[in-house]
This record gives C-alpha cells, structure tokens and sequence, in this order.
C-alpha cells in the first residue's frame, strides 16, 4: 500500500508514541497488564539511628499492584467523541541512550499502562490520542528520580531529536520546524508535576500539517504517572484534556 504523506506522518506519529512510552516502561507488560515486583522491608543501622527501606525482590507486590491500578481512566472521563482502544504493547528501547533512567527498572514494584483514548484517525493522519501509564516506586525518592529527566535541557533535546528522526523517515524530504522543550503546567494536586511539549510543523512532498507531542509526568507520594498526548492535524482543542488530567491527580491522590 502506497501511503501518501499525511497518512504517513500519523503512522510516524503512533510510533514516536512507542518511542515515548518506552521511556517510561522499562518494566511494563501488555496493555492493561501489569508488571510486579515484591518489596520486602531491611533495616540497616546508620549511627545511632535505624532506617528502614524497601527493597525490589522476584515475585509480586499486590498492594503496589493494586494501587496502580486503581489509576484508570474509562472513555467516561473524556468528552463526546473520544473512543478507548488497547494500547500496544509493543516496547522500543530507541530513546533508552537519553537518560539512564529510561532502562532502569529497579525500584519499581508495579508498573499499569492504561488504554488508549482516541479522538478521530491518528494513523490516518487527522487525530489525537491521550494515554496514561502509572508505577509504583520503593519511595517518594525513586519516584521523583524517575521524572526528573524530563526536567533536564540535554534529555529533551534528545528526545527532540529522536522524534524528528521518525517523522523524518516518512518521505525523502521532509521539513520539521519546532523543538520539545520544558512547558508550564499549572497548579496541580500531585506533589510534582513536570511537562514538555512539542508543536511540530511538518512539510513533506508539499503537504504541511501540524503535530503535537505532549508528556506529562505527575507524582503524588511514591507513585508516577506518565500522561502522554499525541496529535496531528487540527483537531485537538487541549481544554478537552483538562478534565481527563484533572481525574489522574485525583486518582493517585486516593491511590
């Protein structure tokens, strides 16, 4: 099948969605599957003081489990028009060489990628999917630890140049103007809240369209999440999300 341009740019567009989870699910299984991991406790002695911490060990963590799950959106949480598919569970290890974190899996004890909310044709090059993954981590620390990169100027600069690698890939000559770069997010209920966006104008045999890339990451105590946002074209109205996003803070905060 000979795909023109555009319904090409939105099949580049669904994989950069890959290319971006990966950085968040080095641990992750299938859609709607969860990945575990068992937590036992060890005090050591530091001085006079004892600490006590948690350690990642085989087997399975329920409580952590079900923690993550309860971080689920339904197609009721969005506005008319939006539809929830399975996600992909395929994984790309292609942006890993942007932050160490992205292939460490260490201290997570349970990780749950949600389904994908869709609104109109994103592999066909006119849409918008929103997708949200949450881990469960050993601490507030190891949470934190796992969102910071996205804080980092030389990360995103890096996954910059790793998407445009794939829109790149779509015709022989393809122009891309724009850069993913740290963004503002507002006040929040999470105890964290990193963002970087995109707003990609891509022309390629004549054919110009728009492309978003947003990543939020939200951490409320010792739980992450990683709300992803995709779009081509120029039907994304972002006041939709708000409402969607909203509902992940007050899922992790009774989490």
């Amino acid at each position: 099948m000979i795909r023109t341009p555009l319904r090409a740019i939105g099949a580049a567009l669904v994989l950069a969605a890959l290319l971006l989870a990966s950085c968040s699910t080095s641990g992750s299984d299938d859609a709607k599957d969860t990945t575990t991991t068992a937590a036992d406790d060890t005090t050591t002695t530091a001085g006079d003081d004892e600490v006590t911490t948690t350690e990642a060990d085989d087997g399975g963590d329920a409580d952590a489990q079900a923690r993550a799950e309860t971080v689920d959106l339904t197609v009721s949480d969005f506005p008319d028009g939006w539809e929830a598919s399975e996600a992909d569970d395929s994984e790309s290890g292609a942006l890993n060489d942007c932050s160490d974190t992205f292939s460490d899996d260490s201290n997570e004890l349970a990780v749950f990628r949600d389904d994908n909310f869709d609104l109109g044709d994103l592999d066909a090059g006119d849409g918008s999917r929103m997708s949200v993954e949450t881990k469960v981590f050993e601490s507030e620390d190891a949470a934190s630890a796992e969102i910071a990169p996205f804080a980092d100027p030389d990360v995103l600069a890096c996954i910059d140049e790793g998407l445009k690698s794939q829109f790149g890939g779509v015709s022989g000559d393809v122009q891309i103007d724009g850069e993913f770069t740290a963004d503002d997010y507002p006040a929040t209920t999470a105890d964290e809240a990193i963002a970087a966006s995109a707003q990609y104008a891509i022309t390629a045999d004549g054919t110009s369209t728009n492309l978003i890339v947003a990543v939020l990451l939200l951490r409320t105590g010792d739980l992450a999440s990683q709300v992803l946002i995709f779009s081509v074209g120029d039907g994304l109205e972002f006041s939709d999300l708000e409402g969607p996003v909203t509902r992940v803070e007050e899922l992790q905060a009774a989490a």
